[in-house]
């Protein structure tokens, strides 16, 4: 099957990896469905490409929350199929447990896990009626627990668990399955967070701790997310049987240290990273 008759599914395409996967997937000749929220706001900032690329780029307006957009999507790949489907959309909801509410728990929990797991099940007769390829943007803390993010970390590693079940329900069927787990990375996830609600004294400054680091992280020039535009684009086109994929040294040195090193020592190593995070100055 030529490129030219591929079709890729990509959510969050607003900014980010999602805009980067966009662009990577046309060059290489396929037929690209775009989603974004406010799509009539930022239409305007696709014209370059639906200048250069035509009907190649279909732009769709998609709250990946929303069920009744949903099922009209999914309409349109029952009868042509689908080559490939990348959830990408998804925030951070950041803060210490007991500061965060129910309903900010519940929202990190729709956007990154059950919109996503609703997509995937409902394209999956299309995907494999192609025997096509699905693509998890997870994290490194889709596998390592860290401070101030348990509703993040939570929801990436429920999506790494239905992911992993999904790899080996699917292996029959020759349609891959793939966990892409990125480190920190120059994109604008950082500023695309939202942080807890409600008051804690106890966590307060290991909350400003954090922020602090944060804030310079973003400043820094960071990895450049391009190694991670290639290696997924490499991965749809190898077919390679592989599941996780940790992208960038950090994320290289923690899964060493999740799978490699004895538990015991991995959180030794962990909390003694973490004291200067975010202890040092909250202990004085």
């Amino acid at each position: 099957m030529s490129s030219k008759s591929r079709q890729v599914f990509i959510t969050g395409c607003a900014s980010g990896f999602g805009r980067m996967l966009t662009s990577a997937f046309l060059a290489r000749g396929w037929k690209v469905y775009a989603t974004l929220r406010k799509l009539d706001e930022r239409r305007e900032s696709f014209v370059e490409e639906q200048g250069k690329w035509g009907e190649q780029l279909q732009l769709r307006e998609f709250d990946v929350t929303n069920e009744s957009q949903r099922q009209s999507l999914v309409e349109e790949f029952t009868e042509t199929g689908l080559d490939c489907l990348i959830n990408n959309a998804g925030f951070g909801q950041f803060g210490a447990a007991e500061t965060l509410s129910d309903e900010q728990f519940r929202q990190q929990f729709e956007v990154n896990v059950f919109a996503c797991l609703f997509l995937t099940r409902d394209l999956l007769p299309a995907l494999r009626s192609k025997k096509g390829s699905i693509v998890f943007l997870s994290s490194v803390l889709g596998y390592s627990g860290v401070p101030l993010t348990s509703a993040y970390c939570s929801s990436k590693f429920a999506l790494e668990g239905f992911a992993e079940a999904l790899y080996h329900e699917l292996a029959p069927f020759d349609t891959r399955v793939y966990l892409i787990e990125p480190g920190g990375h120059r994109t604008d996830f950082g500023t695309n967070t939202s942080w807890g609600q409600l008051e804690s004294p106890a966590f307060a400054q290991h909350t400003n701790n954090y922020k602090s680091f944060l804030a310079k992280k973003l400043s820094a020039p960071g990895t450049p997310p391009q190694g991670v535009i290639d290696k997924i684009v490499k991965l749809v086109h190898s077919r390679s049987k592989r599941l996780r994929v940790p992208l960038g040294s950090d994320a290289k040195q923690l899964y060493f240290l999740k799978h490699l090193v004895p538990e015991w020592l991995h959180h030794r190593l962990l909390h003694s990273v973490f004291r200067g995070m975010f202890w040092r100055e909250a202990a004085q």
